[in-house]
């Protein structure tokens, strides 16, 4: 298999960064989750491009101005957001982003933030805070190519890398990789299922916490 360019991507890249990641998470109950109103008709693995999109553009700016490392394979067949050690992916007393969010996109960021405190414990870490690939791109090894070579750089800074599966599928993915399940947690519980949809008493959905070290 010949060797995959990875590329650190360019800010004017960006656009194209959050495309990918919009259309890679329209299948995701966490996409679901986190757009579905009492009004919506659509399906909980059929999220509509336009909202994941719009939420995309705003994220994957933000997180390039906070300096995280957005990095590209195969020439955009698939893309990753990783944070480094000493960078984090809030600003500190964002007041903008927090205006910007909705009550629900807050909760699941205050939860996520929960998790990672309770399991870490403030340790350094890598975060892969976000990762995509272009469902009509079917090269072979862009994912790994954009996971092996953070993981060996938390090797050699003697930190774990951190991240949170989406599903069960992407859990076992990465545990090929070498993470491991720290927590499993659910957001929503009361208000949705663990298919995205609204529900009274829902069990909510299931995210899972994982380490590499």
């Amino acid at each position: 298999m010949p060797t995959l360019s990875v590329n650190t991507v360019a800010a004017d890249k960006t656009p194209t960064v959050a495309d990918i990641i919009a259309r890679s998470f329209t299948t995701s109950v966490v996409s679901s989750f986190l757009f579905r109103t009492p009004e919506s008709t659509w399906p909980p693995d059929n999220v509509p491009y336009e909202l994941i999109r719009c939420h995309f553009d705003e994220v994957v700016s933000k997180k390039a101005q906070l300096g995280a490392t957005i990095v590209e394979a195969g020439g955009f067949a698939a893309v990753a957001i990783w944070f480094p050690p000493d960078r984090q992916e809030h600003a500190k007393d964002d007041k903008e982003s927090s205006a910007h969010q909705s009550m629900r996109e807050q909760a699941f960021a205050q939860k996520l933030d929960k998790v990672k405190a309770r399991c870490l414990q403030g340790r350094k870490h890598w975060y892969l805070n976000l990762i995509g690939r272009d469902p009509e791109r079917k090269e072979k090894g862009v994912v790994r190519a954009l996971i092996q070579p953070f993981l060996q750089r938390a090797r050699e800074d003697g930190v774990p890398a951190w991240l949170e599966a989406v599903d069960e599928h992407s859990r076992d993915v990465y545990g090929h990789f070498g993470f491991r399940t720290v927590e499993e947690f659910r957001v929503g519980a009361g208000e949705f299922n663990a298919r995205g949809e609204m529900e009274d008493g829902g069990e909510g959905v299931a995210l899972y916490a994982m380490i590499y070290e």
